[in-house]
């Protein structure tokens, strides 16, 4: 099969590289099924940004006829929301619209809007949140907007690597990367926080490495039809000694 018939990449996909290409080879073929965060996130981003996404809320109990006859009309075309997830992600968004910064960022270019372009004779698309010549914005739905959590949640969830992917993908575009890229983070819980990560070029760096890395390693593996799991050799494993035991025991004591 050559790159142009195979499916475009996608950064939901790719980051799965981070793991390997058995992750990203089995996630491709099955995706993942929505948690309760997901949906909230889904219809914040609905309220928010609007989009093409159909998102539905069931004011009951998902049992009985009632039930069996909604999801049967909205199940396999929208994201089903409970109204207690409805209700907790309208309390998000209406955090993030008291926001005004927030709210400035949210509407300083197009929204929803799918994206195409070729990277290494390989197409690939994608849906930045917002974006335009000039900025880039993702909005996010996180336990924490606490700025010393969030910094490092952004890197364990890859977030600076997705914005590195949109950036590099509007320069494609547009001959040139946006000037300021942002994250627009709202946490889940009352009182609904809003904190502005502005991505700097150290963070954006370090994210494109990440992408190019995976993006690599997805090309080798297309080429040579072997997905390997986390190692292909014996790991040497060696246990630390019990003074090296009873060392990190007294820093955690201290």
């Amino acid at each position: 099969m050559s790159a142009t018939e195979l499916a475009p990449v996608r950064w939901s996909h790719l980051k799965n590289m981070c793991q390997s290409p058995a992750h990203y080879r089995y996630r491709l073929e099955h995706p993942i099924s929505e948690t309760p965060a997901m949906r909230i996130g889904t219809y914040v981003h609905k309220l928010l940004l609007g989009g093409p996404r159909l998102v539905e809320v069931y004011p009951g109990d998902r049992r009985g006829k009632a039930w069996e006859e909604f999801d049967a009309a909205y199940g396999k075309i929208a994201t089903v929301l409970n109204r207690s997830e409805g209700e907790t992600a309208s309390r998000i968004a209406n955090a993030v619209m008291e926001h005004k910064q927030a709210m400035e960022l949210l509407y300083s270019g197009a929204r929803e809007e799918t994206i195409s372009w070729v990277q290494t004779g390989r197409v690939c698309v994608g849906t930045p949140d917002v974006a335009s010549a000039s900025v880039l914005v993702d909005l996010k739905v996180t336990v924490s907007a606490d700025p010393k959590i969030l910094r490092w949640h952004a890197i364990k969830m890859l977030w600076h690597a997705q914005l590195a992917w949109y950036a590099n993908a509007l320069s494609k575009i547009n001959g040139f990367m946006p000037a300021d890229i942002y994250i627009v983070a709202a946490e889940s819980k009352p009182p609904y926080p809003v904190t502005i990560l502005h991505m700097q070029p150290s963070a954006i760096m370090a994210g494109e490495a990440v992408w190019a890395s995976c993006f690599s390693r997805l090309l080798q593996c297309e080429a040579s039809g072997d997905w390997p799991a986390y190692s292909s050799v014996p790991v040497p494993f060696e246990a630390p000694s019990q003074d090296d035991l009873l060392f990190a025991s007294e820093e955690e004591d201290a």
